[in-house]
C-alpha cells in the first residue's frame, strides 16, 4: 500500500464486483499501520459516482492519518481511476502523504 496508483487500481477492480466503498476502505486502513512504520503519514481516498447503484451520485471519502493537500514541500503521491458499471462510471482518487 505505498503507490497511489496500486490503490487506485485494487478499489476500481474491487468496485467493479460490486463491494461496499465503506468496506474497501477499512480493508485497507487495516493494512495501513505496517506501512506507517517505513514512511507515509496518511492515505486519503475519494469515490465518486452512483455508488451501489443509487438513484443519486454522491461522493464518499475517507482518511487515515495526516494528508494535506495545501502544503507545497511535502512529498504526496496521487492516482486517479475510473470504473465502468451497468449504472456509469464512477471515479477514484487516491492521495498518499509521505514524511
Amino acid at each position: 500500500y505505498q503507490s497511489a496508483s496500486l490503490i487506485a487500481q485494487d478499489i476500481s477492480f474491487q468496485l467493479r464486483n460490486k463491494t461496499s466503498f465503506r468496506s474497501i476502505f477499512s480493508q485497507i486502513v487495516k493494512g495501513i499501520p505496517l506501512v506507517m512504520k517505513k514512511g507515509v503519514e496518511g492515505i486519503r481516498i475519494c469515490c465518486s459516482g452512483r455508488l451501489e447503484g443509487a438513484e443519486i451520485a454522491r461522493t464518499e471519502c475517507g482518511k487515515y492519518g495526516k494528508t494535506s493537500r495545501n502544503v507545497f514541500n511535502q512529498k504526496i503521491d496521487y492516482a486517479s481511476a475510473e470504473v465502468s458499471t451497468r449504472y456509469g462510471i464512477l471515479g477514484v482518487k487516491v492521495w498518499i502523504s509521505y514524511s
